[in-house]
């Protein structure tokens, strides 16, 4: 399953870059014919994206595994930046984000629409497997005498 491509919005990348996680009531589209689907909960697309990008499980029916994800996403966020390096230059001003849902002054919406317009809708993203020491991480001690990770099988 390793490098698997997959379209993901702009919504969502920003979602990730931001660490936050909205919720779109309705279809979106700027430009496209494709339209982004709407979400069934908040989060939706900003955690979807983390497990493609992790090829982690993240949500099992109604449950959401808040440790695998705090210890995936930041790892996931860098594959993303690196596959993507306009969106590591970007800046965008969480605060003012959060309290006015502007970015640079702009609605959302709108400062949305105008970055399509510029960087595209839609971006094909790879997703990379976890190292074994981030997805179980309690399997590993430090071994003092070689300098390296070894695995407890207890």
């Amino acid at each position: 399953m390793s490098n698997n491509k997959k379209a993901i919005h702009l919504i969502d990348l920003i979602q990730l870059k931001l660490g936050v996680f909205l919720k779109l009531d309705d279809e979106f589209s700027s430009l496209s014919a494709q339209k982004r689907p709407h979400d069934s909960y908040q989060g939706e697309g900003y955690l979807r994206l983390v497990e493609h990008l992790s090829e982690e499980v993240l949500i099992r029916g109604d449950t959401y595994n808040r440790k695998l994800h705090d210890r995936v996403a930041p790892i996931a966020l860098k594959n993303l930046l690196e596959q993507h390096k306009w969106l590591a230059d970007l800046k965008i001003d969480k605060a003012q984000f959060m309290k006015e849902q502007k970015i640079n002054g702009m609605d959302f919406f709108a400062w949305l629409e105008q970055m399509a317009l510029k960087q595209g809708e839609w971006y094909d993203v790879k997703s990379s497997p976890m190292p074994v020491r981030i997805k179980y991480p309690d399997s590993f001690v430090d071994n003092p005498v070689d300098h390296g990770p070894d695995i407890c099988l207890n």
